[in-house]
C-alpha cells in the first residue's frame, strides 16, 4: 500500500461554533481535522479534501473568500455549507460559489456522509 492511500482525509471546518467543531471531530474518525473561523480559512485549505463552511456565521464573506480560493486554485474538492433552512437566498448564493448548502438539521443527521458524498453544489 501506497503512502498517500493511508494517509488520513483533511477536512476543514469554518465555524467558531463549539458545538460544531465538536460534532464534525467526532463524525471525521481517521480524517485530520482543522477548524477555523468561518471567515479567514483560506490559509488552511492546503491538501483539504473537504471545506466545511458555517454559511449561517460566515454568510456571503465567507463564499466571497471561497470564490478567491477557487480562483487562485486553492478550493478542496468537497465544499459543503450547512445554514438555516430558510435561507434561500444565502442557498443560492451558495451554489454559485461552488458550494453545496445544506439545511443545518439534515447535515448534522448526515453529516460524515456529506463531507465524504457527492462534489456537485446543485445535488
Amino acid at each position: 500500500m501506497d503512502a498517500a492511500a493511508t494517509m488520513p482525509t483533511r477536512w476543514v471546518l469554518a465555524s467558531s461554533d463549539l458545538n460544531a467543531r465538536a460534532r464534525v471531530l467526532e463524525a471525521a474518525g481517521d480524517a485530520d481535522v482543522v477548524t477555523t473561523d468561518a471567515t479567514g480559512f483560506r490559509s488552511s485549505l492546503a491538501g483539504a479534501a473537504v471545506l466545511i463552511l458555517d454559511l449561517d456565521e460566515g454568510g456571503t464573506d465567507a463564499l466571497d473568500e471561497l470564490i478567491a480560493a477557487r480562483a487562485a486554485d486553492e478550493e478542496p474538492e468537497r465544499v459543503i455549507g450547512f445554514m438555516s433552512h430558510v435561507d434561500r437566498e444565502l442557498g443560492r448564493k451558495a451554489r454559485e460559489a461552488g458550494c453545496r448548502p445544506i439545511a443545518r438539521g439534515r447535515f448534522w443527521a448526515h453529516l460524515h456522509d456529506e463531507a465524504e458524498g457527492p462534489t456537485d453544489p446543485s445535488s
